[in-house]
């Protein structure tokens, strides 16, 4: 009998690394997915961030992975993250939307604009025409036609609307997409 019982256990702890094992493959499968899903995307680099100071942050890709100065850096769900401002033979620093006088042509509302970083993580939806009814949470795409960014990339949402009495345009604080937190994925292209 006590051999049954052990032979029991000595089974039962077989099903658990092997039901451990099966949630580790399916964990990297996703994640070896996600990667493949990230270089199609650009076909150029993607990598990790792995530091962040100002409004910029450090990927871990540079000019052995064929990254250039002024390529774009996005993620897999098509968010805008910045541009290449410089980089080394294993790294790359990537200015951010946020970042003072980054200008990117948006979409919004059926509407044109261009989205103004401030700094500070902060970004400002500009020249929308008062007449356009821009709601909270409305997402905010790139249009491609500012001739840096490519168009069909979720900038962020539409926070606060500040409307201004007399004045042609409005103005809205954008929730950014992006977080920039250590470790998220992003891609390099042009």
């Amino acid at each position: 009998l006590w051999q049954i019982a052990d032979s029991v256990r000595f089974i039962k702890s077989g099903v658990g690394r092997i039901e451990n094992l099966e949630r580790e493959k399916a964990r990297l499968l996703v994640e070896t997915q996600d990667l493949a899903r990230l270089r199609q995307l650009h076909d150029v680099a993607a990598g990790r961030v792995v530091g962040r100071g100002g409004d910029e942050i450090l990927v871990d890709q540079g000019q052995g992975e064929g990254v250039e100065v002024g390529m774009v850096t996005g993620t897999a769900e098509k968010i805008l993250v910045g541009r290449v401002v410089a980089r080394g033979r294993w790294m790359s620093r990537v200015r951010l939307l946020s970042a003072p006088d980054e200008v990117v042509a948006v979409t919004v509302s059926g509407a044109g604009g261009v989205v103004k970083g401030s700094g500070g993580d902060k970004l400002w939806l500009d020249q929308v025409l008062q007449g356009v009814a821009l709601e909270a949470g409305a997402g905010v795409i790139s249009s491609g036609g500012d001739g840096v960014y490519p168009g069909g990339w979720l900038v962020g949402t539409v926070g606060e609307v500040v409307t201004g009495g007399g004045e042609v345009y409005q103005r809205a604080e954008i929730k950014r997409a992006f977080a920039g937190r250590y470790g998220d994925m992003v891609v390099i292209g042009d």
